[in-house]
């Protein structure tokens, strides 16, 4: 009996043990799920307005393209009146919407650029959700639009766009005259891995989807390519505008930035100018 009895305390607290280990463990997969899901968070961070109305001290046209699943797109077309030195596409950051990014279309506006800047689904007026897949087909909606009208178009990704600009090039290589890419990280997995403390790092590792690996798209592409980060970056690390560039074929141009993330054009206004000419000239 007193045997007996033993075996069953050892027993007992086995199983209490047991529980315990699985508590902790489903606890530990709960966090690191959480994590992940956060990421959706960092890679679309929109501020929807269906009322959003854009003041600019320049002349611009509000585009709706409505895509085959029936959501409105909305873009904003700044045209030169005068003959135009080539056409943009602004594709901007995770963060904010139109409003926010328009201010950057209006350097290259005028300095006699047409450009176009858009809204991903779920930004600004544009309806829908924004993810990995939506993002590239509303960029070639605006990438279409601007080709059939104007020809050949200049992208210019920021941040998030950097990133995605590279594979659109890739997929439209008749529709594309060269790449501007400033802030742009080399994927979304190496991004996310930038953000997250060591102890979550090789769940990320394994659970971050990487669908536009931008550091190794860059390598098929032959455009003209201009690569632009900042060492005081605090987004997106330098680096990774580094490796970009050290991945792209030639004529490739490196132009190091002063200031923060995303401000590029605003901080180094001579020089920015100076080097978009080059890439659209070399074209030529």
């Amino acid at each position: 009996m007193i045997c007996n009895s033993s075996n069953r305390i050892i027993l007992e607290d086995k199983n209490k043990q047991m529980r315990i280990r699985l508590t902790k463990y489903y606890l530990l997969i709960f966090i690191l799920v959480s994590q992940a899901c956060s990421f959706n968070k960092f890679f679309y961070n929109p501020i929807a307005n269906p009322d959003l109305k854009i003041e600019s001290d320049t002349d611009f046209h509000e585009l709706v393209i409505v895509n085959k699943t029936g959501e409105s797109i909305n873009g904003i077309l700044l045209d030169p009146e005068t003959t135009t030195k080539g056409t943009v596409l602004l594709i901007h950051g995770n963060s904010g919407n139109i409003d926010r990014w328009i201010d950057n279309a209006k350097y290259l506006y005028l300095q006699g650029y047409r450009v176009l800047v858009f809204d991903y689904q779920g930004y600004g007026k544009s309806t829908g959700k924004p993810n990995h897949k939506n993002v590239v087909t509303d960029t070639e909606l605006f990438l279409d639009y601007l080709n059939t009208n104007y020809g050949k178009v200049i992208l210019w990704g920021l941040s998030l766009g950097g990133n995605l600009s590279v594979n659109v090039a890739y997929r439209n290589p008749d529709k594309v005259k060269a790449l501007i890419i400033e802030a742009g990280f080399t994927s979304h997995n190496q991004i996310a891995r930038t953000k997250v403390s060591p102890f979550v790092k090789p769940f990320v590792i394994i659970s971050v989807r990487s669908p536009n690996k931008s550091k190794k798209i860059i390598e098929k592409l032959h455009i003209p390519i201009l690569i632009t980060h900042s060492p005081t970056d605090n987004v997106v690390p330098f680096e990774m505008g580094e490796l970009l560039y050290s991945k792209a074929n030639e004529p490739k141009f490196f132009l190091k930035l002063k200031g923060d993330h995303c401000l590029g054009i605003q901080n180094n206004l001579n020089e920015y100018l100076e080097m978009i000419d080059n890439i659209n000239k070399n074209e030529d």
